[in-house]
Formats: structure tokens, sequence, C-alpha cells
């Protein structure tokens, strides 16, 4: 076996390559929409959060403005995102999930669940409790105090384990579900 160092040089490939295998470009619904991650990330943050602000939905996604408006006209003429009037105060639009959206979002997520469930379902138990255990200590690293990047970006891949639901600022919080671990 090569050593550990070479090892994790070879994470980050890893992880984008079993992110688009993944993501929502892997599932029927992502592509008969074309949902990359960051589309899917600015659906599913207006899935957890609601309507938002284009300057707050830009924030939360750690996007520049002109990248977090073309990626909300994207999905605005895909019939998944609508803009609407702030009621308090005119001036403002608001962009939120259509009911098309709101579908395309559910179907997303249990289409990826499912296809996680088979490829978990090929490994041991001892396989993916390492694997979840490894996927927790990453995102307990990336979360601490000092790592310049805000939680969540808009390539980060939607549905990470409760162990991050505690992480504050963490857009995709709501959307996680928790993980089942075999007992030892």
């Amino acid at each position: 076996m090569p050593p550990r160092s070479e090892r994790l040089s070879h994470l980050m490939p890893l992880l984008q390559h079993a992110t688009s295998h993944l993501g929502a470009l892997s599932t029927e619904s992502g592509r008969s929409f074309s949902l990359s991650n960051s589309r899917m990330a600015v659906l599913s943050t207006l899935m957890q959060r609601g309507r938002l602000r284009m300057s707050d939905l830009a924030e939360l996604l750690d996007l520049p403005r002109p990248l977090a408006t073309r990626t909300v006209n994207e999905l605005v003429a895909r019939g998944l995102l609508e803009r609407c009037d702030d009621p308090s105060d005119r001036r403002i639009v608001l962009v939120q999930p259509t009911e098309a959206g709101r579908t395309v979002y559910e179907d997303v997520q249990r289409e990826s669940a499912t296809a996680l469930e088979g490829v978990l379902g090929d490994m041991t138990a001892d396989e993916a409790d390492a694997l979840l255990a490894g996927l927790e200590a990453l995102l307990e690293a990336l979360h601490k105090p000092g790592r310049g990047r805000r939680c969540c970006g808009p390539d980060d891949p939607d549905g990470h384990h409760d162990a991050h639901t505690s992480q504050p600022g963490c857009v995709h919080a709501q959307s996680v579900h928790p993980v089942e671990r075999s007992q030892p």
C-alpha cells in the first residue's frame, strides 16, 4: 500500500469523482433540469430558508451577486424558482421555489438517497462505518475556526451527515437526515 501522504494527495480527485456519481446530475430528475451542484445548492438553500432576497442568497452561498443572479435566472427559466415582491417593501424582490422546484428538489433527494443506499449496500458494514467516521471527521475539521470559508459554498454536496447540522451557518443543516450506523 502506498504511504499515507501519497494516498491523501488523491483525496480531492476522489471526493470530486464520488460527488459526480452522487450529485444532482447523477439523478434522472437532476439531469432533466440540468441541475449542477451550484444550481442544486441554490434550490436547496431556498427550500430550507424559504423566500430570500438575492443579496441574502448570494451571501449565504458565498457567491458573487452576479453569479447568484445568473444561477437564479437559469432556475427561473427552468420553472424551478420564481421572483416575487416583498409584501413589506415593494422595492425588494424575493426569490422562492415554485411548486415544480419543490417537486424536483424532493425527487432529486429521493433518487440520490436510493443511489447511495445501493452503493452502501455493496460495501461491508465496516467499510460503510469507516466512510461515515471519516466524513464526519473531515466535516469537523472543515468547520474549525479560522478555516476562512463559510459553510456551505456553491459546490457543497447536499445531504451531509447529521453531525454537520450542529455547525453554525450551514445552509444545508435542515436538509440533513440522520444516517443509521451499525452498532459495534
